[in-house]
């Protein structure tokens, strides 16, 4: 059976003939929900697409909230890197080099970071 978009909506407008005004008028409703939905989740993919994104490394081992990154689970963290500014020239490398590591246990999300 074909699903396509054209075949399903000329296959719903021949049939209207044997339906009633209002069902006719429900079926195009339907489809243009439909289309704007899939076209705004489309654009949205598009624009999802270009993010940078780091994932969060599970560990078992004890974090200790010090300040410190010296842990040896922070150095099977993903790094973070590449940031850009915001301001004062938004969009260009960011001034200083910054390094974001990211890692969870069962409770907590830890967060690590240099910021030089």
């Amino acid at each position: 059976m074909d699903f396509s978009p054209r075949k399903f909506k000329v296959k719903a407008l021949s049939e209207c003939h044997t339906q009633t005004r209002s069902g006719c008028r429900l079926v195009g409703t339907v489809l243009t929900v439909l289309v704007t939905i899939f076209s705004t989740l489309t654009a949205q993919l598009e624009e999802l697409k270009d993010r940078k994104s780091v994932v969060a490394i599970f560990t078992d081992s004890k974090i200790t909230i010090d300040g410190e990154l010296n842990e040896p689970a922070w150095q099977t963290a993903q790094t973070a890197t590449d940031f850009v500014q915001r301001a004062p020239a938004e969009g260009q490398p960011a001034s200083h080099p910054s390094v974001v590591r990211v890692l969870y246990d069962y409770e907590y999300l830890y967060i690590g970071a240099y910021l030089l």
